[in-house]
């Protein structure tokens, strides 16, 4: 039976990067502004916090907004929940 192993229970490890939408409410930015200056569609910027997979070339118009306002590079890899989409990069 399972109650009589001796076992622990296993940590979870946490991720602490910051999500899409920290950074976004971090520098009080709204999707709409982010669209404007990335050149997207909104609903691309909201997909994207939501964590769908997105473009290559879209993700990084948005990270460059971004960045821009934070004044530093911020890289897919810093953040989590991004999906990337890029299937079509041969």
């Amino acid at each position: 039976m399972i109650e009589d192993q001796n076992t622990i229970p296993i940590l979870r490890i946490q991720d602490t990067r910051p999500t899409f939408r920290q950074l976004r409410e971090r520098y009080r930015l709204s999707y709409f502004e982010i669209a404007q200056q990335a050149r997207v569609h909104v609903r691309v910027v909201y997909w994207m916090e939501l964590g769908y997979p997105t473009e290559f070339p879209l993700a990084l118009r948005i990270l460059n907004v971004l960045s821009g306002r934070a004044e530093r590079i911020i890289r897919l890899e810093e953040m989590q929940g991004i999906r990337v989409n890029m299937s079509f990069i041969v």
